[in-house]
């Protein structure tokens, strides 16, 4: 938008060194203004405007300097003081007046009738409002209105002609992006566009000082036309010579600016950024000295300056907070937690520097000495190491007292046997109440409602009759006058046991025996989950879920591994696929390349380290959905145990050695097989195998002799696995809830099966964030990989407050037994409350992983 400027050319007169301006015909009352800029040479130099004396004359706000003027014209600049509408409409009157010799006069109110002709204007200058006569009637009224106040901010005119950050001249400003939302640099030069064009540098040298981030809003808007806007945040500036260089984020923009239009800029300056809040907990400063000794006023000392191998520390009464107050009764009470094991942790953190802490457990009780404690602690973890004299914050989160464990009793209900709860042991306060009867879902108060202890009858054993003293002669010296004596009976041949029978004396007056339950037995025909070293043989149980698969990655299924040539395959799980398979694991070959696959498990040093120079069986279902050669391995690692790497050296190769197929390194092949498979029909496979001394682990392998077109399947399950030259007969398939225990010793997923699903108690360590104590259903193999998912789907519970995680705390403890979870909250948890953990949804979930990988 262009400025708006009168150009009066009306006989002007002014001397050189006057202040004065006069005219012989003109309306300056109405076109002129105090502070408007008045030029005598078209425009290249202004003279501020003090006062407009009457509508000829007018008084300069300095004298005029240049040579006297006499029937000259001028320009007056009402830049920053913009007319409304009706004072443009009154001005052209006034000129018309003027020029036109229009009858004017003043006015109070509507002028009578009888004065005045048609055309003539009375003005009513109090009211500001004029009247104008048609037809011999004085019109309305009109509204004069108020001037438009001035535009706040200094004004700069836009430079659209470039874009480069450089000086854009003497009043004005340019951005480095023609689209307003895409500027990040603005120019601006020293020299602003307002009367009289002041150096505003020192002013724009300001708008960076805020000691927050953002340092301050740019508000732009065009003069007259104040819907043409620019707003953008200032994050810093570069003050050069003659301009300043402004950094910026686009916040909002409206309307259009074009090139050479006038803006007034207002900054809004940003507050400076607070300090930073106190950690909580109590003040002390770091003595590095060991000695187990009153540490001196406001200090703390550790036993150890190798922090692994911290046991004590001593602590003063006093804190080095300002007047050291005493706060040893809030440090005796540290080991007052029932918990026999950990009283709780105490964090100690630098702090101008959270990131340097320990943490230490309370492991044992305090000894309380004259002016300073002894805890007995044990180290949990921690980041760097404290100096002499540094300021540390110690805070102390506790631990719940240890849980009762009921005492059982076995008490008869007719020919039933029930658990009973006779009474409790362990714990703190107030024992729960006994004579409670173990039922299906818990405890319960009726007898009638408890569980049978006593299975049914185990089946009879090859070759045993229930009359046959036999092998179980023995049996006989035990005869007891007590009913349901239990005897177990073991035969075999020198030391080799080959079968194991539980009998019941069913009644001391006949001195019958119950039919023998087999536990377990060997060789032909025995029972094969006993002695299976295989874990997950039916392949019913997938924690971690199945899906697309790597080379060399578990398939989902608890402890199967896949093996692949090129790319990934997808692992699946069947149920009722045949009478005595109820499950399956599948992979379907899902490359449009066709490659091999394969299913393998790695099994644990510990599980096998026994079958050394013994011989051993392998046996499984398979089935593949096309005809092809199947090939199946038992395979000796040699290396460290459970440290196994990648078997397949080149799946091409079909020479099936060390070296070849086969990788080169710690690998010796027991025993291959092969089989040529019909398409889509279950086929049992079986081999055996000499085991070397040599051996720290084995690992079992079935894959496809060739490559396979995309989609066809592969399926497993009853894999065997053991000791002897033949594997069983029959399958026997392990009780679910004991493999999952076994596959729980390597992976455990921790995963609600629906919302508000409490999971876990705890305690409240500060205002955001709570520690929660998760075991594990049974030790893990070795510390576990830890997996939270999102702490967002998780929901803490203390008080009567509920909120949802935000993320995990640094104070989190993976450990091999249990998990300390640590969830960061927003605020409003109150210290040292009791908490409960529980799901938010089903998206819950916590994994810990300690499956041996391949390296």
């Amino acid at each position: 938008m262009a400025t708006r400027q009168w150009s009066l050319t009306d006989h002007v007169s002014v001397e050189n060194g006057s202040p004065t301006v006069t005219a012989e015909a003109a309306v300056w009352l109405v076109t002129a203004k105090p502070g408007n800029g008045i030029s005598f040479d078209g425009g290249s130099k202004y003279y501020e405007i003090l006062t407009v004396d009457s509508n000829t004359q007018i008084t300069l706000a300095d004298d005029f300097a240049e040579t006297t003027i006499s029937d000259g014209s001028v320009l007056i600049d009402n830049r920053g003081n913009g007319y409304t509408p009706a004072e443009v409409e009154v001005i052209q009157l006034y000129k018309d007046v003027v020029l036109n010799q229009i009858d004017l006069f003043q006015t109070t109110g509507k002028p009578p009738d009888t004065r005045g002709g048609d055309g003539s204007i009375g003005w009513d200058g109090p009211n500001r409002v004029w009247y104008q006569k048609t037809n011999g009637v004085w019109g309305d009224p009109q509204n004069l209105g108020g001037a438009d106040g001035m535009d706040a901010g200094f004004k700069f005119e836009i430079d659209k002609s470039s874009i480069s950050m450089a000086d854009p001249g003497a009043g004005k400003f340019r951005l480095n992006n023609a689209a307003s939302a895409s500027v990040t640099q603005i120019a601006f030069d020293d020299i602003s566009a307002d009367f009289g064009s002041p150096d505003v540098s020192a002013y724009l040298a300001t708008w960076a000082q805020s000691t927050n981030t953002v340092k301050g809003h740019l508000i732009f808007h065009e003069v007259g036309a104040t819907q043409n806007f620019l707003v953008y945040a200032i994050t810093s500036l570069v003050d050069n010579a003659g301009w300043t260089q402004v950094n910026v984020s686009h916040v909002a923009s409206g309307g259009s600016i074009d090139d050479g239009d006038e803006l007034a800029i207002a900054f809004i300056r940003t507050g400076d950024k607070g300090d930073p809040g106190v950690q909580a907990g109590f003040r002390f400063k770091f003595a590095t000295m060991t000695g187990m000794v009153d540490p001196g006023t406001g200090f703390l000392r550790f036993n150890s300056n190798t922090y692994a191998t911290i046991t004590a520390v001593a602590i003063s009464d006093l804190c080095a907070a300002t007047g050291n107050p005493d706060v040893s009764a809030s440090i005796l009470s540290w080991d007052n937690s029932g918990n026999t094991e950990n009283k709780g942790v105490l964090r100690i953190a630098k702090q101008d520097a959270e990131q340097t802490f320990i943490e230490l457990a309370i492991v044992g009780a305090t000894v309380d000495n004259t002016g300073w404690s002894q805890l007995a602690v044990e180290y949990l973890s921690g980041n760097g190491t404290f100096a002499t004299n540094d300021q540390i914050v110690v805070t102390f989160y506790r631990t719940g007292d240890d849980g009762w464990s009921p005492v059982f009793s076995i008490v008869e209900d007719g020919d039933r046997r029930v658990l009973e709860v006779t009474d409790w042991t362990g714990g703190i306060g107030t024992k729960p109440a006994i004579n409670k009867y173990v039922g299906d879902t818990g405890f319960v108060d009726d007898i009638t409602d408890g569980v049978d202890i006593r299975g049914p009858i185990g089946q009879q054993g090859e070759g045993l009759e229930p009359d046959s003293r036999g092998a179980f002669a023995e049996r006989a010296d035990h005869d007891s006058e007590d009913t349901n004596y239990c005897y177990l009976s073991i035969d075999g041949d020198g030391d080799q046991i080959t079968t194991a029978c539980l009998f019941f004396k069913l009644s001391a007056e006949s001195g019958d025996w119950s039919d023998p339950t087999i536990l377990g037995t060997s060789g032909s025909g025995s029972s094969s989950s006993s002695r299976n070293r295989i874990i997950n043989p039916t392949f019913a149980i997938a924690q971690a879920g199945v899906g697309s698969v790597l080379d060399c990655g578990y398939s989902g299924i608890d402890q199967w591994h896949v093996y692949t040539q090129t790319g990934a395959v997808a692992s699946s799980l069947l149920t009722n696929v045949a009478d005595g398979v109820p499950s399956m694991g599948r992979l379907t070959q899902s490359q449009a390349t066709a490659q091999r696959m394969g299913w393998a498990q790695l099994l644990e040093s510990s599980f096998v380290k026994d079958l050394r120079s013994k011989t051993v069986s392998l046996s499984a279902v398979v089935r593949l959905s096309v005809p092809t050669k199947l090939r199946y391995a038992i395979i000796e690692w040699t290396g460290a145990a459970d440290t196994l790497a990648d078997i397949v050296n080149s799946w091409t190769n079909t020479t099936f050695t060390s070296g070849q197929f086969f990788a080169a390194s710690n690998l010796t092949i027991a025993e291959i097989g092969s089989i040529d498979l019909a398409a889509s029909t279950l086929t049992d496979v079986s081999l055996s195998a000499s085991i070397s001394s040599a051996m720290n682990n084995i690992v079992i392998f079935f894959w496809t002799d060739s490559a396979q077109a995309q989609n066809v399947t592969f399926d497993i399950s009853n894999v065997f696995f053991g000791q002897g030259a033949s594997a069983p007969t029959v399958f026997d398939p392990p009780a679910k809830d004991i493999e999952l225990i076994r596959c729980w010793r390597h992976y455990w997923k921790l995963m609600p099966a629906a919302a508000n699903e409490g999971v876990s108690s705890g305690f409240v360590g500060s205002s955001t964030n709570v520690n929660y104590l998760v075991p594990y259903p049974i030790p893990m193999r070795d510390v576990p990989n830890w997996d939270g998912g999102s702490a967002a789907d998780w929901r803490v519970s203390t008080a009567g407050v509920g909120t949802s995680g935000s993320s995990y705390g640094a104070s989190t403890f993976i450990g091999k037994s249990t998990a300390r979870i640590q969830v960061t909250v927003s605020g409003g948890m109150t210290s040292g409350y009791a908490a409960l953990l529980y799901s938010l949804n089903t998206a819950s979930y916590m994994a810990f992983d300690a499956r041996m990988a391949l390296t």
